[in-house]
């Protein structure tokens, strides 16, 4: 039934200014609407908006999860713009150092945090 409608996603952010320059600027993501709700981005098939909430920041799970080819490449990237990685398994452990790749079967992922604390991760396969 939903399965051929597009689907939107939001995440809620403390400061909208901060948030827009993190995903702007370190990010590299293009701002593509601003409306009451708050500011929207596109990645692939997807938009996102940006939006005022005191609940920013509390989930201990993923906000978003981005999958690309090649991930190592892009924490590099990120880590030149200032992003400090976490890696763990999921379950608040840390299961490698700075910058490495946590590795599971075929999957690879690591994580770090936006401007309002929610998590971001950025995974692939080997």
């Amino acid at each position: 039934m939903l399965s051929n409608i597009p689907l939107y996603a939001t995440i809620p952010v403390k400061d909208l200014r901060k948030s827009m320059d993190f995903y702007s600027r370190t990010l590299g993501m293009d701002i593509i609407d601003e409306d009451e709700m708050g500011v929207w981005y596109q990645a692939g098939d997807t938009r996102f908006a940006l939006y005022i909430s005191e609940f920013a920041g509390t989930s201990k799970a993923p906000a978003v999860i981005w999958v690309v080819q090649q991930p190592e490449k892009l924490v590099k990237i990120l880590m030149g713009r200032g992003i400090d990685f976490d890696v763990h398994d999921g379950h608040g452990k840390v299961v490698a150092s700075r910058g490495e790749m946590y590795t599971r079967g075929r999957y690879k992922a690591v994580w770090f945090k936006d401007p309002s604390g929610n998590i971001i991760c950025i995974a692939g396969n080997r």
